[in-house]
């Protein structure tokens, strides 16, 4: 079985957050008031530095007008 790298999915996921962010032509600030969270937040999970919740993605996604499995996709 092989052993996630925690660090590296958290790492990669922010990096398509950001990019579908980005995608999207909004603000940090204008992502979090779409999906009711703080900015602080959408920060941290851009640089990996927590870990959503099945929830927090899709209210992310809703906010970004994406399907959520966009956010998820090429995670290894």
């Amino acid at each position: 079985m092989a052993i996630i790298d925690a660090d590296k999915v958290l790492s990669d996921f922010g990096e398509i957050l950001l990019s579908h962010r980005k995608k999207a032509n909004l603000s940090q600030r204008q992502l979090a008031a779409k999906c009711d969270t703080e900015v602080a937040d959408i920060g941290r999970y851009e640089r990996g530095e927590i870990n959503p919740t099945l929830i927090t993605i899709i209210d992310i996604a809703r906010g970004l007008d994406i399907a959520p499995y966009l956010l998820l996709h090429g995670l290894k």
